[in-house]
């Protein structure tokens, strides 16, 4: 039994209990405090599996969970998000800060309709009926978005972060990989998809760079 169906009998508890307390049989009040009690305990597992702890949004399980319990129809798009000089920004700045970058990433996709955090500096964005010229301007707007959070981070948290720590943030930016189909296409070749469009872009700033990315 998973989460889902566990919270499914602990409501279906609930009801019959208030079905035959409504028939005449007196239902004890501890009956139901006891009912709150699991259900909220539930409650908290589910959020503790499917939601990422450093930045609130659907961790990979959350974010596979949504995306696969919806049904497709025409054009759809994934985006993946990945962190260019983020371990940089860790070593120099400290991994608390590190978390707080992470934050950043997940305030600039938050509105979009299914997204979640993968792992590490990674993160997906889902966007059904969308195609690939509107990825690519959905992409846009996250890189702008993830500009402007880090720019009011970094003046917010100067004096705190010092002249390296300020620097070494400052470098930071987001490389974001596309994919776009037209109809089904398992989510997994989606994102495999959207992995060999960000290496190359990858790839690419490491060359104008040279630098590790």
């Amino acid at each position: 039994m998973d989460i889902d169906d566990a919270l499914s009998t602990v409501s279906g508890i609930r009801e019959t209990v208030r079905r035959y307390a409504g028939e005449g049989l007196e239902a004890e009040g501890d009956v139901y405090r006891a009912l709150d009690r699991l259900e909220q305990y539930m409650t908290e597992l589910y959020d503790d599996a499917y939601t990422d702890e450093a930045t609130g949004i659907p961790n990979r399980k959350g974010f596979r969970k949504k995306a696969e319990s919806r049904s497709y129809t025409g054009e759809v798009s994934v985006l993946l998000l990945d962190l260019d000089y983020f371990k940089l920004a860790n070593d120099v700045c400290g991994h608390d800060v590190g978390d707080d970058v992470l934050r950043v990433v997940a305030d600039s996709i938050r509105d979009t309709d299914i997204c979640g955090r993968y792992g590490g500096d990674e993160f997906l964005v889902l966007l059904p009926g969308t195609g690939n010229d509107g990825a690519n301007t959905a992409a846009g707007r996250i890189r702008e978005s993830f500009s402007r959070g880090m720019h009011d981070y970094i003046e917010s948290n100067r004096d705190s972060l010092g002249d390296a720590g300020a620097e070494a943030l400052g470098k930071v930016g987001v490389s974001i990989g596309v994919a776009t189909a037209n109809g089904y296409v398992p989510l997994d070749e989606m994102m495999k998809r959207a992995d060999d469009d960000l290496l190359a872009k990858k790839d690419a700033l490491h060359k104008e760079n040279g630098a590790s990315r």
